[in-house]
């Protein structure tokens, strides 16, 4: 009985039989696609860790309508999040994956305005294994929740100073049961700042189904 090809990088298949990658505990079953600020092309397939695109903001252009998503972003990559418009996590069921460990971890580099952050505004987005610096003062969030199912996962915060910092990580700023089952673990901020630190998880409203553990403060 032959063994049928290789199928990369949408997994692979022995004998027939497809053998799934897998994140976490999770099987990754739907699209596939990879991340390099520093080599990456955007106009690239996006398609395997040799022909990467260039932003996240692309690659989430690339997402098929639908679809579950898996982004793998890799080591030495750097995402600049100067406004609150810099990246926008607004295609449902995408995770975010940084490859790496330590400080080759993928970054989100945080500069320009207070203002700056993350808006999570569509549903059941991940975000793993990043590495995030507060460089402008008084940082107000590092995300903005207004979707369910968010999970951030494994990350770091780090302020570049004192006054360098950020004041709060998750903020969920919408109507009740809007960031339902919010799920915030495993992650470690080193704070510096000294003046008007808040919270890892600051919620406006109501809250079903709140994860919050394994987080080092």
């Amino acid at each position: 009985l032959a063994m049928a090809t290789t199928n990369f990088p949408n997994g692979v298949s022995s004998f027939g039989i497809p053998v799934l990658p897998i994140l976490g505990d999770q099987p990754i079953t739907g699209q596939v696609m990879f991340v390099d600020t520093v080599n990456g092309v955007n106009a690239g397939t996006g398609n395997g860790p040799n022909n990467p695109y260039q932003t996240i903001a692309y690659a989430l252009t690339q997402v098929t309508s639908g679809a579950y998503a898996t982004i793998y972003v890799l080591p030495g990559s750097s995402t600049t999040i100067s406004s609150a418009t810099a990246l926008l996590l607004n295609v449902a069921n995408v995770t975010l994956e940084a490859l790496g460990t330590g400080a080759q971890r993928a970054v989100f580099a945080y500069t320009t305005a207070n203002t700056a952050a993350i808006p999570v505004s569509a549903a059941n987005v991940t975000v793993r294994n990043f590495r995030h610096t507060g460089g402008f003062l008084s940082i107000a969030r590092a995300y903005t929740v207004t979707a369910a199912g968010f999970t951030l996962d494994g990350c770091d915060f780090t302020d570049n100073s004192g006054v360098l910092n950020f004041l709060n990580i998750v903020n969920c700023t919408g109507a009740a049961n809007t960031a339902d089952r919010l799920t915030v673990t495993n992650n470690s901020w080193y704070g510096l700042g000294t003046t008007s630190v808040n919270s890892l998880v600051l919620s406006a409203n109501d809250i079903d189904r709140l994860n919050v553990s394994g987080n080092f403060v």
